[in-house]
């Protein structure tokens, strides 16, 4: 995988082992935070304020869908990992042995990217 812009991680333990990560270009990720901290301008955000804002996003979009998976597993419960973030041009993210499908979502602001995996065989 292929990130240019700012991603956050977050691991995925349990019954299954796997990863999410969210992505943008570093621009989508500054707007998107502005909006979702009701900011007016990029200028009023705080200089770790997008980055923590766009963890809590993540993590909350894979804390609803791990549960949602937990619903239909019973009994086989996932866990997340605290998110982390990397950011720079043309990082190459690797994962070997897993299985993975990306999600892409064109908002106003631009671009937003899901990729998830989960580990072969398990």
């Amino acid at each position: 995988l292929d990130v240019s812009g700012a991603a956050v991680i977050i691991g995925i333990t349990g019954y299954t082992t796997g990863r999410v990560i969210l992505y943008a270009e570093e621009s989508v990720v500054q707007l998107f935070a502005m909006r979702m901290l009701g900011r007016p301008t990029m200028d009023d955000l705080g200089e770790n304020e997008a980055v923590d804002a766009v963890e809590e996003a993540a993590n909350i979009i894979a804390g609803r869908a791990v549960s949602k998976i937990n619903n239909v597993l019973d009994g086989k419960e996932l866990r997340l990992t605290p998110p982390g973030t990397i950011s720079g041009a043309e990082v190459h993210v690797v994962s070997p042995r897993m299985t993975t499908f990306c999600i892409s979502m064109q908002l106003p602001i631009g671009t937003v990217r899901m990729n998830v995996g989960f580990a072969e065989g398990e």
